[in-house]
């Protein structure tokens, strides 16, 4: 089915994972996201590859890091 609420916001963006499988919600969350951020840009982006593993969005972005000029 999918985990929607596994979605990534950075600032007015909002990237919300779909799953295009059978059954799932994936035109009725949209609409929900537009409603609950109406001020807010919503992209999709289909993520059933990484789900398998266990994670979405917020848990592949958890972590970053700032490469330092040296290492440019």
């Amino acid at each position: 089915m999918g985990c929607y609420v596994n979605y990534l916001e950075i600032g007015k963006l909002i990237v919300l994972p779909v799953f295009e499988v059978r059954g799932n919600k994936d035109l009725e969350v949209v609409d929900l996201f537009h409603q609950i951020f109406p001020d807010s840009h919503i992209e999709t982006i289909k993520f059933n590859a990484v789900g398998h593993f266990g994670g979405l969005l917020n848990c592949v972005s958890w972590n970053t890091f700032r490469l330092n000029k040296q290492e440019l």
